[in-house]
């Protein structure tokens, strides 16, 4: 629905359909009216519900949150929970900034992925050698500067591991509990020695509303049960009860006869010694066991195996007076440990488009059972099949297929792949 539509009629009608038509492609089976409504309220501008231009601000709110902000988060928060080491940056930077020709109207302010212009160095390249609808674009100082400050960034970080400039070194990296991140937001009146501005928890309001809210909002189970649910459990109810009514009429059973001896005498004892005969014949019996003695000859077998086995003999456990380690040994090939990152070359994408398929650089130790749980764990997806592939330079690929149930472009949009 979302895709064949031009969103110039967009109102609180259309967004109540677009939430949920995206419950059901999400597979929110559990508690789906909940989630929706979850994301109506949220999305709603109370004031004038039926305002058209608020509609489509909050619209725009939405589907930004829920494509971009919030898995882009959670990949950071993913990645740095794992012990990478993480660093976030939110391009605020406006094309052509105070100039009669910009490349983008002043409503929609910065697009998603402007920072590729920048970093691909567009602002210094000839016009003959952009795309076309780049031709007619005048490019400003700003511009060419705001370019040459991102590709140091980026040339520092896949230098040195840190993308802090040597003028500057205020840009800190993403952490599980401090979410720091770079507001690039340069201009001419801005010091040319630094990038933006250091921020913590980028909306965090919505991430924590797409990310924790929503997800523990699925899992959640009503307490209401189905009316066919509701009548059996009525008619156990009944059953049982006319059950215990039955026993009760019938009353106690009745006593058991006593139990007779092996010559049907009744009283007589098992253990009652014997008769003096009897205590004869055992006594001479002894006796002859005595004289003979406990000398056997044994007859030893032929063995025909060459295979000679230790006796099992008792294994006591160890009871240590001190403790060997100090800490537990910990899991080197956990979930975080077997899925190193996410292919993004062109043929990865290609078979998330064609077979459903997403591509992945794992541990060279790992087999395919322990690629399917850690997948289901990291990204709880499930997983219909696991191929391998030793690639040349001795890395380990994995082409996880998903279920018919998971759309693959949507799992890779939510991990932050596209």
């Amino acid at each position: 629905m979302g895709e064949f539509n031009d969103f110039i009629l967009v109102d609180h009608e259309y967004l109540k359909n677009y939430v949920l038509e995206y419950a059901f492609r999400r597979n929110y089976t559990t508690n789906r009216e909940a989630v929706a409504e979850a994301i109506i309220d949220r999305y709603t501008y109370w004031p004038d519900a039926s305002d058209e231009r608020a509609v489509k601000r909050e619209f725009i709110h939405m589907v930004t949150d829920a494509y971009y902000v919030a898995p882009i988060s959670l990949s950071a928060h993913l990645h740095s929970a794992a012990g990478s080491r993480v660093f976030m940056y939110v391009n605020n930077y406006e094309f052509g900034r105070g100039s009669n020709q910009q490349l983008f109207p002043n409503w929609m302010t910065v697009c998603h992925d402007c920072d590729l212009y920048l970093l691909f160095g567009f602002p210094f390249m000839p016009k003959d050698l952009l795309p076309k609808h780049f031709e007619n674009i005048t490019w400003t100082d700003a511009d060419r500067n705001a370019s040459q400050l991102l590709t140091s960034i980026f040339r520092q970080f896949a230098t040195y591991m840190n993308p802090n400039i040597p003028t500057d070194s205020s840009w800190l990296a993403f952490e599980p509990r401090r979410h720091w991140y770079l507001n690039f937001n340069y201009s001419l009146f801005s010091n040319f020695t630094k990038p933006g501005t250091l921020e913590r928890d980028y909306r965090w309001e919505s991430v924590s509303f797409w990310n924790i809210y929503i997800p523990s909002l699925v899992q959640y189970m009503t307490t209401t049960f189905p009316s066919l649910e509701v009548k059996i459990r009525k008619e156990l109810v009944i059953y049982q009860i006319a059950l215990g009514l039955k026993k009760l009429i019938q009353g106690p059973n009745k006593m058991a006869p006593k139990r007779t001896s092996k010559k049907g005498n009744p009283g007589t004892d098992k253990g009652e010694k014997g008769t003096g005969k009897q205590k004869v014949a055992k006594a001479l019996d002894a006796k002859k066991k005595v004289v003979k003695g406990q000398f056997k000859v044994h007859k030893k077998g032929v063995r025909t195996s060459v295979h000679f086995h230790r006796p099992r003999t008792l294994t006591l456990p160890r009871s240590p007076r001190y403790p060997r380690k100090s800490v537990p040994r910990r899991e080197k090939l956990d979930a975080y440990a077997i899925i190193k990152h996410p292919l993004t070359t062109e043929s990865a994408m290609k078979k998330i488009e064609d077979t459903n398929t997403l591509v992945f650089i794992v541990d060279i130790k790992s087999n395919k059972p322990q690629i399917r749980l850690a997948v289901k764990k990291l990204y709880n997806i499930d997983v219909q099949k696991v191929n391998t592939l030793i690639t040349p330079n001795h890395e380990k690929k994995a082409y996880v297929r998903l279920a018919p149930d998971y759309d693959a472009l949507d799992v890779a949009n939510k991990i932050g792949i596209i």
